[in-house]
């Protein structure tokens, strides 16, 4: 009989609890129910047409001000309402950011021209949108003489090179972010080597957010194929909240690699590729 009185007990606590829960949840989505998806996504979709465009001046747009205007008084008087709304961000969502963005690196990364620079622009589901790029620069000489030998998609002329690539993130309501990761490297008749590597191209708009930023060479040179020279860039990003508070913290990472295919007559046929990890 104490063995029933015990399973009796516990399905009561059981009970109790999950009648609890619906309860909480019904009341959070009470709250989510103020925000109007609808037009949080139209002002991203002005703020896309608006950076797409490389217009100058000032995102100007009186609708998407206004709309702006709106939630920050919203989130100011109900921080915990803007923390979960930051869950439903795309642009900083895991799952929305990681589905596609290497493909679009990928897509940018057709050939390693001089002087040869690319942006990719793409746009998720809830408006807010990303956008990767890349840009190959040949460093001068010890004479301060850039070679003008053309090149071909794969293939350069001997020497020094900066290789950048950067992602960023836009959101109409928060700053932009700017993830960077600058490679220098070397090209001779033997080897492709990495001597550099900086965060240059990163950049966030502080205290609003900031974004702690370290890189690294984590294999310095190619001498063939099958041999890779590596970088690395590992970035924390925090995000403040419209009240000042603390409202999002991801994790992101940057990866280049380079590969010497073969040595030509005045310069190297080589390769490149770019990743992202995150958001974590």
């Amino acid at each position: 009989m104490k063995k029933t009185g015990f399973k009796s007990g516990l399905m009561l606590v059981v009970l109790s609890l999950s009648f609890a829960i619906p309860s909480y949840a019904a009341s959070s989505n009470k709250e989510m129910e103020k925000i109007n998806y609808s037009e949080l996504k139209e002002a991203n979709q002005a703020y896309f047409e608006y950076v797409k465009s490389g217009e100058k001046g000032g995102f100007g747009d009186k609708k998407a001000i206004k709309i702006k205007e709106k939630y920050e008084k919203l989130f100011r008087d109900n921080p915990s309402l803007e923390k979960e709304y930051a869950k439903t961000i795309d642009v900083y969502s895991e799952e929305a950011i990681n589905k596609d963005i290497n493909k679009t690196i990928r897509e940018i990364s057709t050939g390693a021209q001089i002087e040869d620079e690319e942006i990719k622009f793409v746009q998720l589901d809830d408006g807010s949108f990303y956008s990767v790029e890349h840009t190959l620069t040949k460093l001068p000489d010890q004479n301060n003489n850039v070679q003008t030998l053309s090149d071909t998609p794969w293939s350069s002329p001997y020497g020094s090179y900066q290789d950048q690539y950067v992602v960023v993130t836009y959101h109409f309501m928060y700053p932009d972010t700017k993830l960077g990761l600058t490679s220098f490297l070397n090209f001779t008749s033997t080897e492709l080597s990495v001597y550099d590597t900086t965060d240059a191209g990163t950049w966030s708009q502080l205290p609003l957010v900031v974004v702690n930023a370290s890189t690294a060479i984590t294999d310095n040179s190619s001498k063939n194929s099958s041999d890779y020279a590596r970088t690395r860039g590992s970035y924390i990003v925090n995000i403040v909240g419209t009240n000042g508070v603390a409202l999002l913290s991801f994790r992101a990472y940057l990866n280049s690699d380079y590969t010497l295919v073969e040595p030509l007559m005045y310069g190297v046929k080589w390769t490149y590729s770019h990743s992202w990890s995150g958001i974590q």
